[in-house]
């Protein structure tokens, strides 16, 4: 697995795991459902500054987002 796919796995595990909808991230974030969307798929990098924020939105370590599972 590359790491935009690991990445975005971990986004979208972690997001249901606190049962938000890519909705709810996207306006906590102020970004577009659609690149929340390119995220989880992939398809898209986010910057370590939206990372950071993402990690303290869903109470994680900024490394978690990086694990292979």
């Amino acid at each position: 697995m590359d790491s935009r796919k690991a990445i975005g796995a971990n986004i979208r595990r972690f997001r249901k795991e606190i049962e938000w909808t890519q909705e709810k991230l996207a306006v906590r974030l102020t970004v577009s459902n659609e690149f929340i969307s390119r995220l989880e798929n992939g398809t898209e990098y986010p910057s370590i500054r939206l990372l950071e924020k993402m990690s303290k939105l869903m109470d994680r370590k900024l490394f978690e987002f990086f694990i292979e599972r």
